[in-house]
């Protein structure tokens, strides 16, 4: 089960296949829909009633609110009223400089959990490749030998939301790790000598 709700993305499919494939570039807003993010989180006063059997006086609590999404009014969180709601569409706009005038380009961007977190990856541009290099495992009696071709360490960006309920809003850069990765196992095969990835 993912925790997808809607993503879109640009470039290679993600592992899991979701989401909505876009071409390079495309606009803030086009981003906005295709990765469902073009709602609204909205608050209204907690409310409860007092009596027996739900029946009573509908009372309210104004200390706390419910979040909910403007669309399809599914509740997200209770938070107080001091709690700054980060809107969905704020998000990809944070990119909207980054990728008109820094070179980022934005590869995917979603929303996990019923609206309850969203997010938004960029790529920055920046880069670094290592050398090849070749490990030896052995777990019970096999040996087997990763060897990298070509590893690449490309730099991202990503803003996210936190859990509804917090007012944390997470920004980052971050590297991801690709590489071509060739493997065997062979018990009885030499074992050469291990070398390290250049750092």
């Amino acid at each position: 089960m993912h925790l997808v709700e809607t993503m879109a993305y640009a470039g290679e499919k993600p592992w899991h296949g979701l989401g909505n494939n876009l071409a390079p570039q495309q606009p803030i807003e086009v981003w906005r829909q295709e990765a469902g993010m073009d709602w609204k989180i909205e608050r209204s006063e907690v409310r409860y009633i007092t009596g027996s059997n739900s029946v009573g006086v509908i009372n309210a609590f104004p200390e706390q609110k419910v979040l909910y999404r403007s669309d399809s009014k599914c509740p997200l969180a209770v938070v107080s009223k001091r709690f700054q709601v980060v809107q969905p569409g704020e998000i990809l706009e944070f990119y909207r400089d980054l990728t008109a005038c820094s070179g980022f380009e934005l590869e995917t961007a979603g929303v996990l959990r019923g609206g309850r977190k969203f997010w938004a990856l960029a790529r920055t541009g920046q880069s670094t490749t290592l050398k090849p290099w070749a490990r030896t495992h052995r777990r019970s009696h096999v040996y087997w030998r990763a060897v990298v071709d070509k590893a690449l360490i490309r730099e991202y960006f990503t803003g996210l939301s936190s859990r509804a309920e917090t007012a944390c809003l997470k920004a980052a850069t971050q590297q991801f790790y690709e590489c071509c990765m060739k493997s065997s196992a062979d018990s009885s095969a030499p074992l050469p000598h291990d070398s390290q990835p250049a750092g």
